[in-house]
């Protein structure tokens, strides 16, 4: 099963660590959205990246660079933020202490996607989220069990609790193993 956490705890989580702030503190929109760790056996969803409305990550971070890209003036960049609306972007984050102008924040907001800010530059923030996230939303699976070498090779044994799988292990200790 993998774990799951909204873009308020991921505020709060970051908020010393990466500087993570509410870009605007009066208007916490999409404060309840949710990052996802990818299902088993299923396509991994990118979890954190830069501006990318082809394989859009749940994280998308916008740099100087990205801001550059969007600020070229025409509508045609409002409407690439508009296609985020439905994509799985739960938030925006603006790298570098960088600001989005006012008409594409508002596209955001109709969209329900957080916008959070932070004063480290792009690539520190995606190496500290990469890490985070792939902590937090990791699949995880707690079992009994108990592991030993036989042979030179690393054994598992597994079942529920009880059914003597320490027993087992020290009389193959016993043996020898």
């Amino acid at each position: 099963m993998s774990g799951e956490l909204t873009v308020r705890d991921l505020q709060t989580l970051l908020a010393d660590s990466c500087q993570l702030r509410w870009a605007n503190p009066n208007q916490q929109t999409g404060a309840d959205n949710h990052l996802r760790g990818s299902a088993l056996g299923a396509m991994p969803v990118p979890m954190a990246g830069y501006l990318n409305l082809i394989h859009p990550p749940q994280v998308q971070v916008i740099g100087s660079a990205e801001l550059s890209f969007l600020e070229q003036g025409s509508d045609s960049e409002l409407n690439l933020l508009g296609e985020l609306a439905t994509s799985d972007t739960a938030v925006v984050i603006m790298a570098d202490n960088l600001q989005l102008p006012e008409p594409m924040q508002q596209t955001l907001q109709q969209a329900d996607i957080a916008l959070l800010a932070t004063e480290l530059p792009g690539h520190k923030l995606l190496y500290r989220l990469r890490h985070f996230l792939g902590e937090a939303l990791a699949p995880q699976k707690t079992m009994h069990g108990v592991m030993l070498e036989i042979l030179g090779i690393g054994v598992l044994i597994t079942g529920i609790s009880g059914i003597g799988k320490s027993e087992l292990a020290l009389e193959l200790i016993n043996r020898g193993h």
